[in-house]
């Protein structure tokens, strides 16, 4: 009986000893997570009790401050004006926000013409104060992890808990995943810095606002190519923008638009490549089409897969430039020319393989994509080769071309480019609701994004966008596309240029290919705007559609 206790004791202590290490561990996972929990929580609450600091230039004075933000970069905000600019100038959870406060008008008007000593004294002052503007960041996140790691040791004690070592790791150890933390963010920012995104950035403004501030953009990238430093250059650029606004107006250039809404159609052509509506049913023709021949002085379109030869024949008897792989559709339903002249540019259009020329474009059992037909490679293969072998049999060489599918439209550029098409050509397209320009050599594919995808059912919430097209006065080569981003209840909008090199389709020097796109998931991030409410995939506003 005692030889059995004494073994059932002696196993009891065997388990126990195996059992410590165990206990042990999780101990420690569990004051890692809570140390990395308090951390997180800390670097938080520094941001949130974080101030902006003001400091001064020779252009004025600007607050600076450092805020958390899902993607890096730099932002600089006018508040009189109503609009700003970002830079996407590095890759970090950080965004370094500029507000000026104080001009000096007299300093801004030197440093749109030119002044070298402004612009190095300015430099050089930004570069400090953003510096300053990060060390004070800085202290007030240690300040934020300082009072998170009390708020761990004030828990233990709470809870009655008399470990010396663990109330000194808990503290300590909030310190260290903080630092490391803040360590790597702050690497990373150096790491991944790019001076080239200050020269390209991205404007926001209300609509009005937008179109002097491109214009403006436009006059200012002319003065500042002459200045050799980077950060000057933006700074010439910037301060032009502030000093005259209004001062870029751009002369000599043939211009378009590729989809519209009406403020930003007046005077010019209008390129639409597809997707009127949701169905083309006889409602959305009613309701759409003398709207859509109303914009611009021209508008130029093709169908889409979600459109009908009823909606494309509403168009073409309401004066709209109808293009077909057939010709121009006429108001009779015939067609004419393959080729139409709009400003000077010799233009062609491919209508869409799915368009609808049944009796009910409400049919329930519609197929709007190729991607839903039983055989899609062979569906797409024969969708190509209609479109190469119509391309080929035109009978002059198109300027500008419409393909409503964004993969039509890739394909072709790619089939041409390798091939060694060598003459100028844009493609404009859709269909993807991605706003990018591709550059193949001489070949150029815009896709504006989308304006009417959702029919009747987007009116007023959908996100809208458009892309502003420069041709060269005296050649069919596109010089450079302004792809704007609008929320249409409110107009506020957003717009990055996208700067072609004009090399490859007149010399045939620098031929590369490349993709510029204005990022479809940030949206027309306004928010410092009185009374905005920006339509965001990541902040989305409640009934609205984002592609």
């Amino acid at each position: 009986m005692v030889d059995a206790a004494v073994k059932a004791r002696a196993a009891a202590g065997t388990v126990g000893h195996r059992a410590r290490p165990v206990r042990r561990a999780l101990l420690a996972l569990s004051v890692l997570a809570g140390c990395a929990a308090l951390a997180v929580g800390g670097l938080w609450l520094g941001f949130r009790l974080s101030t902006p600091g003001i400091y001064g230039s020779a252009l004025g004075t600007a607050s600076f401050q450092l805020e958390a933000s899902a993607r890096g970069g730099v932002e600089v905000f006018i508040p009189l004006a109503d609009w700003g600019l970002r830079a996407h100038a590095f890759s970090a959870p950080l965004k370094l926000h500029v507000e000026a406060r104080v001009l000096n008008r007299q300093a801004l008007i030197a440093a749109a013409q030119g002044d070298r000593g402004v612009l190095r004294s300015t430099a050089k002052a930004l570069t400090a104060d953003g510096r300053r503007a990060i060390d004070r960041t800085a202290r007030f996140l240690l300040l934020g992890v300082l009072i998170a790691a009390l708020v761990g040791w004030a828990l233990l004690r709470i809870y009655h808990c008399r470990n010396r070592r663990l109330l000194v790791a808990v503290p300590l150890g909030t310190l260290l995943v903080a630092s490391m933390v803040g360590g790597t963010v702050l690497w990373r920012v150096s790491a991944t810095w790019n001076s080239d995104a200050l020269n390209h950035p991205t404007y926001y403004a209300r609509g009005a606002e937008l179109i002097q501030l491109l214009g403006a953009a436009e006059h200012a990238n002319r003065i500042k190519d002459s200045y050799a430093g980077k950060v000057q250059g933006a700074l010439s650029g910037f301060a032009s923008l502030l000093a005259n606004p209004t001062a870029g107006a751009v002369d000599g250039d043939r211009r378009a638009l590729l989809a519209s809404l009406s403020y930003y159609a007046q005077g010019q052509a209008v390129f639409f490549p597809g997707d009127f509506g949701n169905t083309g049913d006889a409602s959305e023709v009613k309701a759409l089409v003398p709207s859509i021949a109303r914009l611009g002085n021209q508008v130029i379109a093709v169908s889409g897969d979600h459109d009908s030869h009823a909606m494309m024949l509403a168009l073409a008897r309401h004066g709209v430039i109808v293009l077909t792989s057939r010709g121009r559709l006429r108001a009779n339903g015939r067609f004419g020319t393959q080729e139409v002249l709009v400003g000077g540019l010799r233009v062609a259009g491919f209508d869409d393989p799915m368009e609808y020329h049944g009796a009910n474009p409400d049919d329930p059992n519609r197929i709007f994509s190729i991607g839903q037909l039983p055989n899609v490679e062979a569906a797409m293969a024969r969708a190509q080769r209609r479109l190469l072998t119509w391309f080929q049999a035109l009978p002059e060489r198109p300027d500008v071309l419409l393909i409503h599918q964004n993969g039509l439209a890739q394909y072709l550029s790619r089939v041409l480019y390798d091939g060694g098409y060598s003459v100028p050509l844009t493609i404009l397209t859709g269909h993807d609701h991605i706003q990018h320009v591709n550059h193949d050599g001489p070949i150029d594919v815009v896709d504006a994004g989308t304006v009417g995808a959702s029919g009747l059912y987007g009116i007023g919430a959908d996100y809208v966008g458009l892309a502003d097209l420069h041709w060269a006065a005296r050649q069919p080569v596109l010089g450079a596309a302004d792809l704007i981003q609008i929320e249409p209840v409110s107009g506020v909008a957003q717009a990055e240029r996208a700067v072609l090199s004009t090399d490859c389709a007149t010399t045939g020097t620098d031929c590369t290919s490349g993709v510029d796109y204005l990022d479809p998931r940030e949206g027309p991030k306004t928010g410092r705007l009185e009374g905005a409410q920006p339509i965001s995939p990541l902040n989305p506003v409640a009934g609205a559609s984002i592609p």
